[in-house]
This record gives C-alpha cells, sequence and structure tokens, in this order.
C-alpha cells in the first residue's frame, strides 16, 4: 500500500529532480550556444539520460527512507 511517508518522500525527490534537471538544462544549453551547437539535438540526450539516473536513484531513496521510518515505527 501506498502510505503518506511515501507519497511525501516520493513528491519531495520529484521536486528536487525537476529543480536539478531545469538547472542542468539551462547549463548545457548555454554551453552548446556557445558551440555553436544545436541544443535541441545535443542536449536532450544528456538530460533525459540524467533525468533516468536521477529519478532511479531518488525513487530508491525513497524506499529505503520508508522502510527505516516504517522500522522505528514512526
Amino acid at each position: 500500500p501506498i502510505t503518506a511517508a511515501f507519497t511525501v518522500c516520493y513528491l519531495g525527490a520529484a521536486v528536487l529532480q525537476v529543480a536539478i534537471l531545469l538547472y542542468v538544462a539551462d547549463l548545457i544549453v548555454r554551453l552548446m550556444w556557445r558551440r555553436n551547437l544545436d541544443p535541441d539535438n545535443f542536449s536532450i540526450p544528456y538530460l533525459t539520460a540524467l533525468g533516468d539516473l536521477l529519478g532511479t536513484g531518488f525513487l530508491a531513496l525513497c524506499f529505503h527512507c520508508v522502510s527505516l521510518v516504517q522500522s522505528l515505527g514512526l
């Protein structure tokens, strides 16, 4: 079952992931413009890969945190 602790943890992780991706997207697009590269073609693969990596890591961290909370009986 989906608990309140998991929901709160998941929403926090999702917001953090989006914030990191927006910041990195801004950096990568500026770098691509300086090198006269089309950001649509060159930045999207990096951002999607980073999004997958962060999403998987944060989801695993959410499961771990919820497991710790449940083992402590909170």
